[in-house]
């Protein structure tokens, strides 16, 4: 069976104008949020505020509805009955397929008005591609390698000095830690080990990211329990 860009051309070319739009946005977020950055030790609230704007702008213009367009569609639709809660504070767990998982989610902050208020937790390997630079103007959390402690510190941290100050909302993260076809058997091998169920549609979540943000917002958020044990 041939691949799928030997059979469609246009493919090919729907990926270059992808590469080409987003980079050149997030060229120009930069370009636009270097002149903007000395007022964040004037006006600090004017400036999260402007950043805010910046970076909602610059997430519907890096959407390449072009390309998934459909399937966007389609996720918005079916995805309109949690409209009540876009106002509030949410951890938003996403199953991590493929590559079109994270525009596709783009896209549904995009539709609900909240891609301003939303913290994206990623891996430290996306801190310098065309999606991560913006996200770094918006202190999103970059996950590096290092012990258990050492991640537990930096979340806690991250969220004690840029979550709560800038009033975000939605926390989004992929609890796998990566695409399925690269953690897959490696997650099933530890899932048996464990005495846990092997997953083939998915990888065995990791739970580290999850349970401390669940402690940093027990107390501020109703529906966290008081027990992250009971979660």
């Amino acid at each position: 069976m041939a691949p799928p860009f030997a059979v469609n051309p246009l493919l090919w070319i729907r990926a270059v104008a992808l590469f080409c739009n987003t980079f050149i946005i997030a060229a120009i977020h930069t370009l636009v949020m270097i002149p903007i950055y000395p007022i964040k030790f004037i006006f600090p609230n004017l400036y999260v505020t402007m950043e805010a704007f910046l970076y909602a702008v610059c997430g519907e213009s890096l959407i390449p509805v072009f390309l998934l367009a459909p399937r966007l569609r389609m996720y918005c639709d079916t995805l309109r009955e949690i409209e009540p809660i876009t106002r509030q504070r949410a951890v938003v767990t996403v199953n991590h397929q493929d590559s079109g998982d994270v525009p596709t989610m783009m896209a549904i902050v995009t539709y609900f008005k909240i891609a301003h208020c939303s913290t994206w937790i990623m891996d430290r390997m996306f801190k310098w591609t065309q999606f991560g630079v913006p996200s770094q103007w918006h202190n999103d959390f970059f996950s590096a390698e290092g012990s258990k402690e050492a991640v537990v510190k930096q979340i806690r941290n991250h969220y004690s000095s840029t979550y709560w100050e800038r009033g975000h909302k939605w926390c989004i993260f992929f609890p796998e830690g990566g695409f399925l076809k690269n953690r897959g058997e490696s997650a099933r091998r530890w899932a048996i080990a464990n005495g846990l169920p092997p997953l083939y549609k998915c990888c065995t979540p990791r739970t580290t990211a999850f349970t401390n943000i669940v402690q940093a917002f027990r107390g501020e958020v109703r529906a966290v329990p008081g027990s992250v044990e009971d979660v």
